[in-house]
């Protein structure tokens, strides 16, 4: 585009005074005394791009009132409305520059226009990208500065407040802003550096060398839907719960989903007789179904032991075995009739289950299993299992008691709870790994200390790795405290 075009010359030399898009300057109203409405120069009125502005509209030989609104490159429709965005409402005639013809009337005249008008109207126009001439300017600068004051972000129902006049600093407290900008070695760090009190992240501990990489998260699983890790807890009225279910780093390595399940429970039965429920699931590992297996069991579970909770509380140690084993029966036959209902094979949802029933402030505990899944009693800095460790009998055997094919009785143990003791329910991703002498040490001492791990600290305690240790680990921890 030539100076001309951008801005026409009238015929004594003087250039036509350039207007603004967002000045909202008046544009020249018609003159019935310049001319016919075909006349150039009565009827030119020409807008320059704004300093800001990406976009300039130039627009010849058509009435205002005959060209339609023109947003972002686009004409659009309009209620009313006249002149493009930005365009000034009509107003009166500026002076008279001059009646010759422009310099740039006959390149115009020449140049292919877009048409911008109503449909049937004879408008015509055209857009072309202008180069900024000056830096954009959002807010009026300060007086005697070159800093542009920044925009402030409004929060909703904010209205904000109009910059007066006896705010603005005068030009001789100004010195500081005019002082020149120091570099980036000279300013001051605007996070603080750590020092030595700060606390640093430190990764969980290893045992026996496991491979560096093998436990890093290679993918999200294909059947998705369920977290890598679990965290859940609670501090309830002399009672302190801490729970995580983590994927293993065989799962994680080959991007398979956590077959291992967790549920937290309050109950309460009549009279104000409260109660935890803690349920821990572990899918078998060979069934691709077991994942949601162990899921369904603990939600089930909950609903069977809630319906009989004031039994399993008023009864004799001799008669719950019993009530245990027609609660963990009815999870079996719950089950099977899901299964039947979305189609498929019982076994593929096999899954283990232990529970712990923790009265309180009593303390009187429940402890119940089916499967392999251990529970213990951390007490005097020894973990003590409360069943038979897999593998403890005489023929040991790969195949495991599961749901819902298990129809026997339920394995169940009662002890009560003495204010240091803990009691541990986990599956043997975390029940086999506490034969290492360290592991059991490590976790004796941080689950055995007067202050009680958070949340988020608990799960890192829980999250060690162990070579030739990789299946999935859930753990539930419940402090009389």
């Amino acid at each position: 585009m030539s100076s001309e075009e951008v801005f026409p010359y009238a015929s004594d030399g003087a250039p036509k005074r350039p207007r603004n898009l967002a000045a909202h300057e008046d544009p020249p109203a018609e003159d019935a005394s310049a001319g016919a409405p075909g006349d150039d120069d009565a009827q030119e009125w020409k807008p320059q791009p704004d300093f800001g502005s990406a976009v300039s509209v130039e627009r010849t030989g058509a009435p205002r009132q005959d060209v339609a609104p023109y947003a972002f490159g686009r004409p659009v429709e309009s209620s009313g409305a006249v002149g493009p965005p930005g365009t000034p409402p009509p107003g009166p005639a500026p002076e008279d520059v001059s009646s010759a013809p422009s310099a740039g009337a006959a390149a115009r005249e020449s140049m292919p226009l877009r048409p911008l008008g109503r449909s049937g109207s004879s408008a015509e126009a055209t857009v072309r990208e202008a180069t900024p001439l000056a830096p954009a300017q959002f807010e009026s600068p300060l007086p005697g500065s070159g800093a542009v004051v920044r925009p402030r972000l409004r929060m909703p129902g904010f209205t904000g407040v109009k910059r007066r006049a006896e705010d603005v600093p005068a030009a001789e407290d100004m010195a500081d802003a005019q002082a020149p900008v120091p570099s980036r070695a000279e300013r001051e760090p605007t996070v603080p550096c750590r020092d030595e009190e700060t606390p640093v992240y430190t990764p969980p501990a290893l045992y026996d060398k496991p491979h560096q990489q093998y436990g890093t998260p290679k993918g999200l699983p294909p059947k998705g839907g369920r977290p890598d890790t679990v965290i859940d807890g609670a501090d309830l009225a002399g009672l302190t719960v801490r729970g995580t279910s983590q994927r293993g780093d065989d799962h994680r390595w080959l991007t398979e989903v956590r077959q291992d399940s967790m549920g937290l429970w309050p109950l309460e039965a009549a009279g104000g007789r409260r109660a935890l429920l803690v349920a821990v699931a572990d899918g078998v590992g060979s069934q691709p179904m077991s994942h949601q297996g162990s899921e369904l069991a603990c939600s089930l579970l909950r609903a069977e032991a809630e319906r009989v909770l004031p039994e399993l509380l008023d009864a004799e140690y001799n008669e719950l075995q019993g009530l245990w084993s027609g609660v963990f029966g009815a999870v079996s036959r719950g089950m099977t009739e899901h299964i039947e209902r979305v189609g498929g094979l019982p076994v593929h949802w096999s899954t283990t289950l232990v529970a712990l029933l923790v009265e309180y402030p009593t303390g009187w505990t429940h402890a119940v299993r089916v499967g392999d899944s251990n529970a213990y009693v951390l007490r005097d800095g020894a973990f003590q299992p409360l069943f038979e460790a897999k593998g403890g009998g005489e023929i040991a055997t790969n195949r495991t008691s599961a749901l819902p094919g298990h129809t026997g009785p339920a394995e169940v143990a009662v002890f009560e709870r003495a204010p240091d003791d803990v009691a541990v329910a986990c599956t043997d991703g975390l029940g086999d790994t506490l034969r290492h002498p360290g592991v059991a040490a490590r976790l004796a001492a941080q689950w055995g200390a007067p202050v009680l791990p958070t949340m988020l600290e608990f799960a890192w305690q829980a999250a060690f790795r162990v070579k030739s240790h990789s299946d999935d680990r859930t753990v539930v921890c419940v402090w009389g405290r």
